[in-house]
């Protein structure tokens, strides 16, 4: 009786070894996923500036492209203007001239303040994606040890079930 009670006593231990053992893994691979989300969170940041680039060098080329046609227009409109005979079409088309010069000028304006921001994301982008590496660089090591101390309780699980099969034998 008492040979069977120290293997059901061993049993026992070997449970609670098992046990512990799997509760300490738990949070190894919480703490990677911890770690993929929050790079996941800087490759996500970096995305969104990178669409605003996007949108924002879209949205300067097509200004500059307007720029460019009312360039042409006006440039035709000048040329036109020598043509003229009457003083009323002379004060017309000046008056179509200044006010398109006038609107190229905001819209050059616009242009150089969306080059700002596009330096400005650009900035932010370089600054983010830095940032990411050197997160993950630092989670690297942390990430080789959490997945060795993830191996290193897997193989003791397998030791210590092979123990508990030959006590379970012997209860």
């Amino acid at each position: 009786l008492d040979e069977r009670l120290m293997h059901l006593l061993a049993l026992q231990e070997i449970d609670t070894q098992i046990h512990k053992l799997t509760e300490a893994a738990k949070a190894y691979p919480v703490r990677l996923k911890e770690i993929e989300v929050e790079l996941a969170a800087y490759q996500a940041e970096s995305d969104a500036k990178q669409e605003a680039l996007d949108k924002t060098e879209l949205e300067r080329k097509n200004l500059e492209a307007q720029i460019q046609l009312q360039k042409d227009q006006v440039k035709k409109w000048e040329g036109r203007l020598s043509e003229i005979r009457t003083p009323r079409e002379y004060a017309a088309l000046s008056r179509e001239i200044d006010i398109a010069r006038k609107g190229m000028r905001n819209q050059e304006e616009e242009v150089l303040n969306l080059l700002e921001q596009a330096e400005a994301l650009k900035n932010e982008i370089e600054t983010i994606e830095r940032e990411s590496l050197q997160k993950e660089q630092g989670y690297e090591g942390e990430r080789d040890e959490l997945n060795g101390k993830v191996n290193s309780v897997e193989s003791e699980q397998a030791k210590l079930q092979i123990g508990r099969a030959s006590c379970r034998e012997r209860v």
